[in-house]
């Protein structure tokens, strides 16, 4: 059977999402064994979409619930901060502050 473009281009593709659902299990892994509160944001949305254990304790949410909440959940005041540092971390393609605080989920 001759191999043609469009399987050749599926193939390229599927090796591809191989290669990208790797390399996401070892951010992933890496994520959840740092001992630093981390969350991954989604920032054209405003959303969390992902969160490692040291964060979830240190703000009391599990993490099935903290991955679905909206950044103002956790940092209701310093929204014009967090979008200054988001310019930042997108102009320069990576950040670190200690200027935001995160509020913990009410008991």
């Amino acid at each position: 059977m001759p191999v043609t473009e469009q399987m050749f281009a599926v193939a390229l593709l599927t090796q591809r999402a191989k290669k990208r659902s790797r390399s996401h299990a070892r951010l992933r892994l890496a994520l959840q064994r740092s001992t630093d509160p981390i969350i991954v944001i989604d920032p054209g949305h405003d959303l969390i979409v992902e969160a490692n254990t040291r964060v979830c304790r240190l703000l009391g949410y599990p993490r099935s619930e903290i991955v679905t909440c909206e950044l103002r959940a956790i940092l209701p005041l310093d929204m014009a901060a967090l979008r200054e540092f988001m310019r930042s971390v997108i102009t320069h393609g990576c950040g670190w502050t200690d200027k935001l605080r995160c509020t913990s989920k009410a008991r």
